[in-house]
């Protein structure tokens, strides 16, 4: 006897006898659902059905016997299952006019504003209809490697995070009017915020300055070379000429909102000052003092299994060049999405 798969679409052979009973089952040897023997010597297989995801555009197959509700294979929707009727909730993909190529999962099935993942601005569903904010990304003229995005359904002026300069509209058009004077450096910003801090043991047991003080060294040049505005303790301080570390550290971690972390081993990342400056950060985050915050790890010679628990749920790197290029433009997304923040909540 053979009945047919509705995972596989195949018909898979049963072996019976005339000892069996109405109401034996079988197991799929394709799907593993239960095949059951009705009056008749009639075999009946667990109904199933295969769905198309509208966001992947791939099937998923779901059991129909029973109502329930499943969780989408493709992504984190879900597939609701009723007298039979199977319907994936209705879900667009919602591209950011700002970043292109990014788009946005926004479930449709009720009328409610969501913020963009990639630029902060508003994507409104209305009748099953997705329609993202009009806004528009505008480079800062001081430093033209970062990036604002302004909305353009407001008439209204607002000021680059980044050099503190009017960004203006006109005709429909965001215009950032001409800035003057210079900034990087290892300075503070125009309005006295820094934004990326760097933790790092500075020396070792012996006095040395240790390997995570060097890879630290590199990070601060490299990214006040992209125009952030860095904090790196053993840098920062000595520059400003500045006795009173431990508030300046502590006002530093006020502003920030990237910390780097680096590590050549665990005992460094646990290091007291060191374990200090993450676990302020964290406890910031946690409690939605920094709602746009990250932590990242650079690691040489620690496994990421060796890290501090607290820090393995944030992005790791390895002290590679490639590593270094996609940290350096993971950290410029952060600080890009909460400048646009800051301009959509001015």
């Amino acid at each position: 006897m053979t009945v047919r798969c509705p995972f596989s679409g195949d018909h898979v052979e049963i072996e019976c006898s005339p000892a069996d009973d109405i109401g034996d089952a079988w197991t799929c040897p394709d799907c593993e659902g239960d095949i059951t023997l009705e009056s008749g010597m009639r075999f009946k297989h667990a109904a199933g059905e295969w769905i198309t995801c509208p966001v992947s555009s791939e099937d998923v197959f779901v059991w129909t016997e029973e109502d329930e509700d499943y969780q989408c294979d493709e992504c984190p929707m879900t597939i609701e299952v009723r007298g039979g009727v199977v319907e994936h909730e209705p879900v667009e993909l919602v591209e950011c006019p700002a970043f292109e190529g990014e788009t946005s999962l926004v479930p449709l099935a009720q009328d409610e504003d969501y913020e963009c993942d990639h630029c902060s601005a508003t994507i409104n569903v209305s009748d099953g209809e997705a329609r993202h904010e009009d806004v528009q990304e505008v480079a800062c003229e001081r430093y033209p490697d970062q990036h604002v995005v302004v909305p353009l359904e407001e008439e209204a002026e607002f000021e680059c995070p980044f050099c503190g300069v009017d960004i203006v509209l006109d005709g429909g058009e965001a215009v950032h009017l001409p800035a003057t004077g210079g900034g990087g450096g290892g300075e503070r910003s125009r309005d006295g915020k820094w934004e990326i801090f760097i933790s790092a043991k500075r020396t070792e047991k012996d006095g040395s300055i240790s390997r995570d003080s060097d890879i630290a060294d590199e990070l601060y040049d490299r990214l006040n070379a992209d125009g952030w505005r860095v904090f790196f303790s053993p840098r920062s301080l000595e520059e400003m000429g500045i006795a009173d570390y431990k508030a300046e550290i502590d006002r530093a971690l006020e502003d920030v909102a990237v910390l780097i972390v680096v590590g050549t081993s665990r005992a460094n990342l646990e290091s007291r000052w060191v374990k200090y400056e993450w676990d302020s950060f964290l406890t910031d985050y946690l409690s939605d003092v920094k709602p746009i915050g990250c932590i990242f790890s650079v690691l040489d010679g620690v496994d990421l299994k060796d890290l501090p628990r607290p820090l393995r749920q944030w992005q790791a790197f390895r002290h590679t060049p490639a590593a270094m290029d996609q940290l350096s433009r993971f950290v410029g997304r952060t600080l890009r999405r909460k400048a646009t923040k800051q301009s959509l909540d001015a």
